[in-house]
Formats: structure tokens, C-alpha cells, sequence
């Protein structure tokens, strides 16, 4: 290791893929019909040394999009500070690289998410979404990518059933709001296998879990994606001298329809597409996960 960091590159290992929507639509362009066909997070492997993957930053450790790898190169750019994360990282690539190998085409962005959770909130935001949407800003679009991600504590909920978006343009509705809308909580589950590696894409609507007690976490993802991220959040990597030309933060557009908001007291409420507050929580609130139980209960996805 070098005072920079650490260069990864994939190595050679034999996958055995099991079927799965994930590998059957990887190479097709993003398409919002595939959300009506359910499928489930794969399990790739187990972290090896999870005393080393949870072990606190000084300080702790937090990332959002950095980029690790350049398109048309095989090389991953770890910066010192993630060192611990090293091992786990070479373990993603070389599954990534297994299972497509034309993946040296992509960008690769790391988040890294790592801190108490305090009792009764999520370490992000509680709204339903997705990794790798593709909007309005995306004319043409790309395969839709994929991401892996590892987590010691709090699991993340995955709703496994059809989403139907058909009606809704991607350029003029905020899906957001409609994966809320259509979410039912008794065809979900939580992804609770601490420090397992898991493959996602961007067709699975999911959500942070609330913590019942004050938690220490530390989440991983590594996103593999044609997109190039160039919003003001999305870090730069100092191995690299490759810069972004950063176009502003992430704000989902105004002119979409049923926009997810937030009040002053930064509380987060949907609108139908007449512009009023729909009476649903934005799944952040300390209450959603029992709210939605009791929609549950009356045979309802709360729309």
C-alpha cells in the first residue's frame, strides 16, 4: 500500500448464477415495465473479517459516491482511509467481474455510511426508493447497473412485488411517491444477514429499517453504472485526477408531478397529482413502519 492508497483489479473466479430477473435484464436499457417482475437481492459471499469491516473510523467514516473506477481501466483507487474496506471491495469485483465482464465500461462509485444511529431514526432517509433511477436527465438510456452492498446492523427492507408505473411517465412523475403509494408491507422483507454481500439493481424498491436502540453501523455500497455522477454531493477521489464537472446538488426536478416535499419542520409528505398532501407518511417518520401494519391490516397499500 502506498501513502495514496490501494489500486485493486478483478481477479478470476468461477460464479455459478443462479436465475434471477437481475442477470436476465443486466444488459438491456433501463426500462420502468421491468418493475412489474419481482425479484430478490443475491447473495454473492460473506465478509471475511467483520471486526475489520465494522472497526470506527477516525473519524467515522462517511462517503457518498466517490468515484473508484474509471471506464475503459480495471482499476479500483481506495484511498488509505478505507483500507479496512479493502478486502470486502476485492470480493465484490471479482463477482462483478465474473458475471459481466464488460463491466470494464462503467464507472464504480463507493458510499460508505458509518456512525451511531440514535433510537427510533434511520441512518438515511426513510423514503421508498431505488439505486440507479433513470429520469428525465437520462435521454437515452444506459443497462441499467448494479450495485452490492454490506451492512453489520439495522437490515434493509425490500418490497418483492410488482410495481406498476405504466400510467406514469419517468420525465413527469416522481416515483418516489408512487413506490409509496403501491408499497405493501406484508410482501416485504428484511435483507438480515449481517455482513452478507448482496447484488441489487436499480428495479427493487427498498428502505432503511428505524433502530430501536441507539446503534452503531457501518453500511458499504459499490455501484457499478454507465451514468457518470456529477451533482455537487458525489465526491471526488484525491488518488485520482479526474474531476467531475459538478451540475448542483441532488434535488429531484419541480416540475415534476406528485413530488415528494418537506415541510418546515423538515418533515417529508407526498402530493397527488393535483398538487394536495396526500395522507400518507414518507416512511422516515418514527411511526411508518406501524402505520403501515395497520394499512396492512385493512387490506390496503395505503393508496
Amino acid at each position: 500500500m502506498s501513502i495514496e492508497g490501494i489500486i485493486l483489479q478483478p481477479r478470476k473466479i468461477d460464479v455459478v448464477k443462479a436465475s434471477s430477473p437481475i442477470f436476465d435484464h443486466m444488459h438491456l436499457p433501463w426500462n420502468p415495465l421491468f418493475y412489474q417482475i419481482p425479484r430478490k437481492a443475491i447473495l454473492t459471499g460473506t465478509v471475511r473479517d467483520p471486526a475489520e469491516f465494522s472497526k470506527a473510523g477516525s473519524p467515522e467514516i462517511n462517503v457518498y459516491n466517490m468515484v473508484v473506477k474509471l471506464p475503459r481501466s480495471e482499476d479500483f483507487h481506495i484511498p488509505a482511509w478505507l483500507s479496512q474496506f479493502g478486502n470486502t471491495i476485492q470480493q465484490i469485483i471479482d463477482y462483478e467481474n465474473a458475471i459481466k465482464p464488460m463491466a470494464i465500461g462503467d464507472y464504480a462509485y463507493i458510499t460508505i455510511r458509518q456512525g451511531w444511529v440514535k433510537a427510533g431514526k434511520s441512518q438515511s432517509h426513510r423514503s421508498i426508493h431505488v439505486d440507479g433511477l433513470q429520469g428525465a436527465n437520462y435521454p437515452k438510456k444506459f443497462s441499467p447497473g448494479q450495485s452490492y452492498f454490506v451492512t453489520d446492523s439495522l437490515p434493509i427492507r425490500f418490497f418483492c412485488h410488482p410495481f406498476d408505473f405504466s400510467a406514469h411517465s419517468v420525465n413527469e412523475y416522481d416515483y418516489r411517491t408512487l413506490m409509496a403509494l403501491q408499497a405493501r408491507f406484508v410482501q416485504s422483507y428484511l435483507m438480515d444477514q449481517p455482513y452478507g454481500i448482496f447484488l441489487i439493481d436499480p428495479y427493487m424498491p427498498h428502505q432503511p429499517t428505524v433502530a430501536s436502540q441507539d446503534t452503531f453501523r457501518t453500511f458499504l455500497r459499490l455501484q457499478f453504472t454507465e451514468k457518470q455522477f456529477v451533482k455537487s454531493e458525489d465526491m471526488d477521489n484525491p488518488m485520482l485526477t479526474y474531476k467531475s464537472l459538478k451540475q448542483g446538488s441532488h434535488v429531484i426536478p419541480v416540475n415534476l408531478k406528485m413530488r415528494l416535499r418537506k415541510d418546515e419542520q423538515g418533515s417529508r409528505y407526498y402530493l397527488d397529482e393535483h398538487g394536495k398532501k396526500i395522507s400518507l407518511p414518507a416512511y422516515e417518520d418514527e411511526q411508518a413502519e406501524e402505520h403501515l401494519r395497520f394499512l396492512c391490516s385493512r387490506g390496503t397499500s395505503g393508496s
